[in-house]
């Protein structure tokens, strides 16, 4: 009687065990799941790190091909993917490019709110603002120019795959760092330290 039986109860047994393991899998992904969907993964914050250099998954308006977002101070963020030499609108350019998350460019920014103060009215001087948020967020790129300077109607170019700094200067590697550009991008002055008003007026004029 009992050798009739044993091939059922192997059977049984392996069901069970095979139930088991399945029941383990489905609870441990729904709950793997949970915790994307509340925002626990890191990939599932806003405008992350030097791996979404596209621009294109930043959670920001759009306004034609561009991706923009104009903040609570007036300032215009706009991100980019390409180099364009319509950036440059004067025969004297001054780039600053700077990055939320570097300690030097937030010690810098509220010198180049002094610097947009002194050229706001130079039709003869072109300020470009160049963001390099690849390790930083643009969540903190709009907090600190919400809370610790007033860019007024600036616009901010988000360049998060550099695609300016590698047209320009591409040997260079660190921020923050200042250009004078012609109109056709040629470099004709560099800063590769935190920029200050007199520096700039050194750089291009008053």
């Amino acid at each position: 009687m009992q050798k009739k039986y044993l091939p059922v109860i192997i059977v049984v047994l392996i069901l069970v065990l095979t139930a088991g393991i399945t029941t383990i899998y489905y609870f441990r992904n729904a709950n793997e799941n949970s915790n994307i969907n509340s925002g626990n993964n890191s990939n599932a914050t806003v405008n992350n790190n030097s791996s979404q250099n596209d621009g294109a998954s930043l959670d920001l308006p759009t306004e034609g091909n561009d991706t923009v977002l104009t903040i609570k101070s007036n300032t215009t963020l706009r991100v980019i993917n390409e180099y364009d030499k319509k950036f440059f609108t004067s025969n004297k350019n001054l780039l600053i490019m700077f990055g939320s998350w570097c300690p030097n460019c937030q010690e810098e920014i509220a010198e180049i709110e002094k610097i947009l103060n002194y050229y706001k009215d130079n039709n003869n001087v072109n300020i470009v603002l160049i963001a390099h948020e690849f390790e930083g967020t643009v969540t903190d790129l709009i907090d600190l120019l919400e809370n610790d300077v007033n860019f007024g109607s600036a616009e901010v170019k988000i360049d998060l795959g550099r695609v300016i700094r590698k047209q320009l200067d591409p040997e260079a590697s660190t921020i923050p760092i200042s250009y004078v550009v012609d109109k056709n991008g040629n470099v004709l002055d560099k800063h590769d330290d935190s920029l200050t008003l007199q520096k700039a007026i050194e750089m291009v004029g008053k």
